[in-house]
C-alpha cells in the first residue's frame, strides 16, 4: 500500500463524504482510481490506431484451431452434416 496525496475542492470532498458516510472511504477511492485506470486503458485500446480486422488476425492466429484448417467447402459440409444429425 503507498499513501497518496491529492488536492480536491472543498464542494467536491463535502460531497463525496456525504455520499461514501459510514464507508471505507480508502477501499472508495481506490475504487475510484482502479474504475479510471480500467476507462483509460479500453478507451486508449479502443482508439489505437491497430483496426479492428487487424486484432481479428492476431486473434486468429494466436487461436489454437488455425484459419485454414478447413476450406469454406469443408466447413459447410460439416455443418450441414451436424444439422441433419440434429434433425434441423
Amino acid at each position: 500500500m503507498t499513501i497518496m496525496t491529492i488536492r480536491i475542492p472543498d464542494d467536491v470532498k463535502a460531497a463525496f463524504d456525504k455520499a461514501f458516510e459510514g464507508e471505507d472511504k480508502d477501499a472508495a477511492i481506490a475504487d475510484l482510481i482502479r474504475r479510471a485506470v480500467e476507462e483509460k486503458e479500453a478507451s486508449e485500446k479502443s482508439s489505437s490506431p491497430e483496426s479492428l480486422v487487424e486484432r481479428f488476425h492476431k486473434f486468429r492466429e494466436a487461436a489454437s484451431v488455425k484459419p485454414n484448417a478447413g476450406s469454406y467447402d469443408e466447413i459447410r459440409e460439416i455443418r450441414e452434416q451436424l444439422r441433419r444429425e440434429a434433425g434441423y
